[in-house]
């Protein structure tokens, strides 16, 4: 009893500090230790790094080891190195890692090892760090001075260093690839891209030895010294000590990580710290770390978290979402439900011990009911309506901070929520027909609902309530589905499509239709209600759409995708293609049910996992990842293996040696487990077959030529490009001897017909040159093909570029002034079907002030957008290019000049009518400015203007349209004997008031200057 009641208070006062703001929720993190399992049997990290392959090679205290994407490999050094201890690694220029140890520099490319000699010395140096110059030179510090690589494997002490004491202190800068070295004398030294030594002293640092030292990205120098920070500025004025920015200390092993943004990443024994204006942002146990201190950190090409200390881990995911963590709280707060209002914007929990709102990062209990939540709904005033497990039902309104209790209907203890399109709300309950909630002034009563038996069914068993766009009602159970139209009620089951009769929740869609749960994980069903039949529209099944287990809640967002929350993950379902999230992209699994997912009513999710909140803002998670790309890391035959790619070749494989193992992973450093293998050996095997294994053993296999080929998906995603490799084994020496008695026999017959067999040898080596030659001229051509059509597309738009509409508008030039030609001097322009070319061009207003005030980012996102609209404004078959910066050409081909007024304002309408959306879920109101011109643009020269004269008249009418305000369109519809191009505004403005061109606006008043 005592300890009931000592818990009692305890979860108490937690719950007023956590309603006060106190507690916040922290921004987690999940992140995979790795050990002896993946093949990693040393613990202590000393060094990390990735060679031009994607293999990340990772120092130890016992030797080095190459990580492949999921598995380990120890890389063995001599024998004769008696200390294996790694202390610096650095990517080869050619592949593979200069590796740096207690007892020399070796060269490590695979299983091929090969140690460097240095000049003067015995060749066993300590190797604390490296540098690589712009040349791809190896750089080592030493007491005696630098030693520069002079060969392959050969290095020579630099004289110019030799009266300067390096202290093996050394780093070199992400972007500019000088050489920055800090002495025992404190006086830094720079070795800029022209190979010139700058020295500079700097007795600001008061003698202290220096920890570690780096370069980050701006140029600027950082150094620990004494567990202290301190920095340069870009211009290598002396050192300044950052006060405050760690809060744990550094230990001799300490090494920096500078990004590509000018920050770096410093590892302390107190967690991660990413320093670089402002104060420092922290990475510890609360935000997920698996251990506190550590002394390496690094970022690979994948994008991946890598930190190493007394053990290795790798953060999971590309931080597309924000978990708050409720860890640290007692066992009472365990999170069962979000429910996310679609007026309010507000996000509120459903924890065990009562409701919570979720604001700016903090939760805020709200009073009332210390009982579990049960269901939520939020109507159309922003007040929320709340059942309970076992007290009942509460009101809170809007604003308030405290919930109201209600009566609830006759005979139910909970139930859930629903509301139709009008707003009105629902009760229905497991067991009960379904209740409407009537608001009469301040009174509540309940209005019961009658829904019919199925046939056969002795109870009302509600599992599922809801209204569609339409009005109608649709009513699951375990007997199967019921609509009603407004007046009479149908039955749907499996007869009419349904997958089980079980159905357990139903999801109304913006178009009507409905999605369908059943209590069994077989999948999801859409279906649609019109003129009295049922149609099935789309199933989702097992394991081509969904992961195979428990389907807990579903949800759709306002862009029409949909959201279903599986005990394996989160899956995206959207334009009949699914996406899974799960622990490999950084999504916690947890306990889930009906209510744990939730979307804004900006496209966020969010998700109730148990003990985190899980947060991903619209636009965050890309609409599909690309496939992994499938490698074989390793080949093995009998008596020896080789790592791939590997500088040896195996040559053909004795017969007594053809048992044969590949080793597989994804390319890069992504997750095990996340991905899905299929193999093939041509020559052995039929075809593709599906492998849950990283390494696949082939035994005993007899002679012959074999492909192995391998190719990989993340799961639910499609097949990646495949990775292949060809054995040879040759036949055992017993299946020759009768090929050389055979031979015996026929040697009179092998000399007579000697010059036959050389001559038809000469003809099939001359033939297979022949397919060879053709062969590579074809893939060249391929090649060259794909090139050319990357060269026309704009990388920031997806548009194509004026480069491409200088390639192709040349035909549509033919084309319209055929038209023209063929119709005779003295025919009527409106006697031609779409003769002309309209060349619209499109400016974004005050395109400067967006990315003055909110960034180049949202420029160009904004861009981006802006592309988007003018793809949905124009026909699949019309030209849109991005002219420069933020002018786009739009060239609507087979067209007539009348058209032209109504395409410039349905861009300019488009435009400013879409919100922008940038980064932090801000939008902004964008618009632009319209000129365009028709090609010919007098039909009486046709021989006298080209097509980027009529490009400069609709710049023109472009600028006039600015002059006369902007947000508008400005353009030359006809032209009747004009003077010859090219014209500037002032002719242009001449010939409009002549009457001799036909200016078509949508300003109030034309302004010319």
């Amino acid at each position: 009893m005592t300890c009931r009641y000592f818990r009692y208070v305890l979860v108490s006062c937690l719950a007023l500090l956590w309603g006060a703001g106190w507690l916040q929720a922290n921004e987690h993190f999940f992140f995979r230790t790795f050990d002896e399992r993946q093949g990693l049997t040393e613990s202590t990290i000393t060094a990390l790094a990735q060679d031009q392959d994607g293999f990340l090679y990772v120092g130890t205290a016992s030797g080095l080891f190459r990580y492949d994407g999921g598995h380990f490999t120890l890389i063995p050094l001599r024998e004769e190195a008696k200390a294996p201890w790694i202390l610096s690694l650095i990517r080869h220029p050619a592949g593979g890692m200069w590796v740096g140890t207690l007892n020399g520099l070796a060269r490590v490319k695979g299983f091929e090892v090969s140690w460097a000699t240095f000049e003067g010395t015995d060749n066993r140096l300590d190797i604390h760090g490296m540098a690589l110059d712009a040349k791809g030179t190896c750089w080592i510090p030493n007491r005696r001075g630098m030693f520069t690589q002079t060969g392959p494997l050969t290095f020579a002490l630099d004289r110019s260093t030799t009266d300067w004491n390096p202290r093996n202190t050394i780093a070199v800068t992400n972007g500019q690839r000088d050489i920055v070295v800090l002495d025992g004398d404190l006086v830094l030294h720079r070795r800029d891209t022209q190979g010139t030594w700058i020295h500079q002293g700097c007795p600001e640092l008061g003698g202290r030895r220096p920890i570690c030292l780096t370069q980050d990205a701006k140029g600027r120098v950082w150094c620990v010294l004494d567990g202290q920070i301190w920095r340069t500025d870009q211009s290598g004025t002396p050192f300044q000590r950052r006060v405050g920015w760690l809060r744990g200390g550094v230990t001799s092993q300490t090494d920096f990580f500078p990004d590509d943004q000018g920050g770096v990443w410093v590892p302390t024994t107190e967690g991660l710290f990413y320093l670089d204006e402002g104060p420092s942002d922290r990475v510890g146990y609360a935000e997920g770390l698996p251990e506190q201190e550590f002394n390496r950190v690094f970022w690979d090409d994948q994008g991946f978290l890598w930190i190493g200390g007394q053990g290795l881990h790798r953060r999971l995911g590309w931080g597309w979402y924000k978990i708050s963590s409720f860890l640290d709280h007692s066992v009472g707060y365990h999170l069962r439900s979000v429910h996310v209002g679609q007026i309010s914007g507000r996000v509120y929990l459903g924890f065990e011990d009562g409701l919570h709102l979720f604001e700016k990062g903090a939760l805020v209990q709200i009073k009332g009911t210390g009982a579990a939540i049960f269901s939520m709904q939020e109507d159309q005033g922003g007040n929320l309506w709340v059942s309970t497990e076992t007290d009942g039902f509460w009101r809170l309104q809007a604003g308030a901070r405290a919930l109201e209790r209600i009566p609830g209907p006759p005979g139910i203890a909970n139930g859930k929520w629903t509301r139709d399109k009008n707003g009105t709300l629902y009760l229905f309950d497991a067991m009960q027909d379904a209740f409407k909630l009537i608001q009469e002034g301040k009174t509540l009563r309940w209005e019961p609902m009658k829904v019919p038996l199925l046939p056969g069914q002795t109870v009302v068993s509600t599992a599922g309530l809801a209204f569609d766009a339409n009005g109608g009602l649709w009513a699951g159970s375990s007997w199967g589905l019921q609509h009603f139209n407004g007046l009479v009620w149908q039955a749907i089951t499996t007869k009419d499509g349904l997958r089980s009769n079980a159905v357990v929740q139903i999801l109304p869609l913006s178009d009507g239709s409905v999605w369908v749960r059943y209590e069994d994980p077989i999948g999801l069903t859409r279906l649609s209600y019109a003129n009295g039949q049922f149609k099935v529209m789309e199933h989702l099944n097992a394991p081509d759409h969904l992961p195979i287990g428990n389907v807990q809640d579903m949800k759709v967002d306002g862009q029409g995708q949909l959201w279903v929350l599986t005990s394996q993950g989160l899956v995206r379902h959207f334009n009949a293609k699914s996406f899974l999230l799960n622990r490999a992209e950084g999504f916690p699994l947890g306990i889930f049910q009906e209510g744990s997912l939730g979307v804004d009513f900006h496209g966020g999710i969010w998700v109730a996992t148990g003990r985190y909140l899980v947060h991903s803002a619209s636009g965050a998670i890309p609409d599909s990842l690309p496939p992994p790309k499938a490698r074989i890391t390793s080949f093995a035959h009998a008596r020896q293996e080789w790592l791939l790619p590997s500088p040896a070749q195996w040559g053909d494989i004795a017969f007594q040696d053809a048992s044969l193992t590949f080793r597989v992973a994804t390319w890069g450093s992504e997750e095990i487990g996340s991905e899905r293998f299929q193999v093939w050996l041509e020559g052995h095997e039929d075809g593709w077959r599906d492998t849950i294994q990283d390494h696949i053993v082939y035994p005993r296999l007899r002679e012959g030529t074999y492909t192995f080929h391998v190719r990989a998906a993340r799961r639910l995603g499609e097949w990646g490009p495949e990775d292949t490799l060809k054995v040879h084994i040759r036949a055992p020496w017993y299946r020759s001897w009768p090929a050389l008695v055979v031979w015996a026999l026929m040697l009179v017959a092998v000399i007579r017909t000697w010059l036959v067999f050389r001559l038809r040898r000469v003809l099939n080596q001359q033939r297979n040159l022949e397919e060879e030659v053709k062969a590579r001229t074809v893939e060249l051509n391929r090649l060259n093909e794909a090139l050319l059509e990357q060269t026309f597309i704009d990388p920031l738009t997806g548009l194509r570029n004026r480069r491409f509409l200088q390639s192709t508008i040349h035909m549509d030039l033919r084309k319209s002034l055929h038209h023209y030609r063929s119709s005779g001097a003295n025919a009527r322009r409106g006697d031609l079907k779409n003769p002309d070319l309209i060349f619209l061009m499109v400016d974004i207003d005050f395109f400067k002030k967006i990315n003055d005030r909110w960034g180049h980012s949202a420029g160009d996102l904004v861009l981006g957008q802006v592309a988007e609209l003018l793809r949905k404004a124009m026909r699949d078959t019309d030209n849109i290019v991005r002219w420069g910066g933020e002018e786009f050409l739009v060239t609507a081909r087979d067209s007539n000049r009348v058209e032209g007024a109504m395409i410039a304002e349905r861009i300019c309408t488009l435009i400013r009518n879409h919100a922008f959306v940038i980064p932090g879920d801000r939008t902004i109101p964008v618009t632009c400015s319209v000129g365009f011109a028709p090609f010919p643009c007098d039909p009486a020269r046709l021989s006298e203007s080209s097509w980027e004269q009529v490009i400069d008249v609709a710049d023109h009418c472009l600028y006039i349209a600015k002059l006369s305000g902007r947000n508008g369109w400005v353009g030359v519809q006809e032209a009747f004997d004009t003077m010859p191009l090219p014209w500037e505004k002032a002719e242009i403005q001449a010939l409009s008031e002549a009457g001799r061109i036909e200016l078509r606006h949508s300003a109030e008043k034309l302004t010319f200057q």
